[in-house]
């Protein structure tokens, strides 16, 4: 799945195309962070906790490895900020 995904064509279809967008979308909360927290505030109203996943963390310079690792560092700082009930999750 994981080599699926990092084919542009693979990656084009399912971001581009309304009904890849509309499957990925119970499973992807945003593609932002500002997005991603809103839907976790709409699930921590309904009791819900969440985890976030930063997709495409799948890496192979260790520039994209220190880029993804400040994205989760940020992501834990929002938590934190928001004082959501959320985690990550790393792969």
């Amino acid at each position: 799945m994981l080599t699926l995904a990092q084919q542009r064509s693979i990656k084009s279809f399912v971001t581009n195309n309304p009904a890849g967008r509309r499957v990925a979308r119970r499973f992807v909360a945003g593609e932002q962070l500002d997005e991603a927290m809103a839907v976790t505030r709409q699930l921590n109203a309904r009791g819900i906790s969440v985890s976030l996943d930063h997709l495409g963390e799948n890496v192979n310079a260790e520039a994209e490895a220190s880029a993804t690792a400040a994205d989760y560092i940020a992501t834990l700082d929002r938590i934190q900020a928001e004082r959501a009930e959320a985690n990550i999750s790393i792969k």
